[in-house]
């Protein structure tokens, strides 16, 4: 069932929208309100240091202890335009080391490159994300540019985790905007991150966690998690769940699960950021054949833009990742048009076939009027029927069938809507398919099933 996938994705806007909206004061500014009071702070070492040299030598052990005090890091609120050019130019000298190509792994379907600087350090760092054509499963590789500014190197990255699940690579591409807070003391940006993950079995979930960039490593540490295990009664299908929450330490109560979630972090100043990522889909040419080096130039620039909060995130996306249709894609209405019976299903991977005699067989009507007739049979009979319409105003038209409207009530399996999505059309031996993308919603608006319907071409 499709409702696990929706209830992750709520629990991931639900960790955005409360990263946003409830981790204490929000303020653009953070980093730089911070800077000023270091500014006093270093005045002050400045004074205490001319003193100190005026003092005796018995004094110095003063000094001695003042070198256990933390590494005070330079702050480098944004890389120098000439200097960034410089660092890209490394970067797409040594592509190769790092851009994704088509033989690399089959089963990514959508890939990412985005520019930031995390630790504020003015080495920037290109991130290379893919997401796998499976559910909750991610991966993240970091380079940042050496010291010299001559070469870069891969960044490790560290999860320490509370035990819930060991998938918790963070979704950078798909949960921007984040939360960030500066440590002061340490002179460290941090970062909040959510992570969807599925171990499987219907267990699965989110984890939030605090991600900082220290000493050319990344450590992404786990604040507090929730964990949903879907079960199914097998007689009557029923699907029931039950909730478990995690603090840093591990389990904990709802309540304190909550708590630790709209509290953090506590005290800290804290500021939005997006993260400006170049992708590509598989059904794209997600591997930037199109892209020479200039045009790779230009689209990493913009994304440090985008992470330095100068260039609107939704304009980067608008100018780098467009949804290209193809030339010859099919008129879909006109191909379309005639009758259609059920030949296959899939769910989850999970394929059925279907002649007149099967259940939950049905037949599809589609008129040069617009008007659409699915008919859903029982016993080779029909047995109820659905009206709607086609809309063409769709990239990949879409019909709609209220249940709500049409039987009163929702169905037997809670669905009070259906959205039906031609997604292609293809001719095999002579035979007419055409291939539906399938879903409904409960009368909440919620996703609770989804599968692919394949229709074949009849004639009576």
């Amino acid at each position: 069932m499709k409702k696990k996938l929706f209830l992750m994705m709520m629990v991931c806007m639900m960790g955005t929208s409360v990263f946003v909206s409830g981790c204490g004061k929000t303020d653009n500014e953070a980093v730089e309100e911070d800077d000023e009071d270091d500014d006093d702070d270093d005045d002050r070492e400045r004074d205490d240091k001319d003193d100190d040299d005026d003092k005796d030598d018995d004094d110095d052990k003063d000094d001695d202890r003042d070198d256990d005090k933390p590494v005070q890091v330079q702050i480098v609120k944004e890389i120098d335009s000439e200097e960034l050019v410089d660092q890209l130019k490394v970067f797409i000298d040594g592509r190769d080391r790092w851009a994704t190509n088509g033989s690399d792994d089959s089963a990514v379907w959508k890939v990412g490159y985005c520019i930031t600087d995390f630790d504020l350090n003015g080495r920037a760092e290109l991130n290379v994300c893919r997401e796998y054509d499976y559910s909750g499963c991610y991966e993240v590789v970091t380079y940042e540019i050496s010291e010299d500014g001559k070469d870069f190197k891969e960044v490790s990255w560290n999860y320490p985790h509370t035990g819930v699940t060991l998938d918790v690579t963070p979704d950078l591409m798909n949960n921007s905007p984040f939360v960030s807070y500066y440590d002061k003391e340490h002179r460290e940006m941090h970062y909040l991150t959510t992570s969807p993950f599925d171990n499987g079995n219907g267990n699965y979930g989110a984890v939030f966690a605090d991600m900082k960039l220290v000493s050319g490593s990344v450590t992404n540490e786990i604040y507090c998690a929730i964990s949903v295990q879907q079960e199914v009664n097998q007689n009557t299908y029923e699907y029931s769940y039950e909730y478990e929450y995690y603090g840093p330490d591990g389990k904990v109560s709802e309540s304190e699960y909550y708590d630790i979630f709209d509290s953090y972090p506590e005290g800290f100043v804290t500021k939005r950021v997006n993260l400006g990522f170049l992708t590509r889909f598989y059904s794209q040419d997600m591997y930037l054949k199109d892209l020479d080096d200039v045009a790779l130039k230009n689209a990493l620039y913009d994304s440090y833009c985008v992470f330095n909060g100068t260039v609107d995130p939704y304009e980067y996306e608008h100018m780098y990742n467009p949804w290209e249709i193809v030339d010859d894609e099919p008129d879909y209405y006109t191909v379309s048009l005639g009758k259609w019976a059920l030949y296959s299903s899939e769910v989850e991977g999970d394929v059925n076939y279907y002649d007149w005699d099967s259940p939950n067989f049905m037949t599809m009507d589609i008129y040069d009027d617009y008007s659409v007739y699915l008919h859903e049979y029982e016993n080779g009979t029909v047995e109820t029927h659905h009206e709607s319409h086609f809309d063409t105003s769709n990239t990949y038209p879409m019909f709609w069938t209220d249940m709500l409207s049409e039987l009163g009530g929702p169905d037997e399996y809670g669905v009070a809507e259906y959205s039906y999505e031609i997604v292609d059309y293809y001719v095999e031996d002579g035979a007419e398919y055409l291939r539906i993308a399938f879903d409904g919603w409960d009368e909440k608006g919620y996703w609770i099933v989804g599968s692919h319907l394949t229709f074949i071409k009849y004639s009576e």
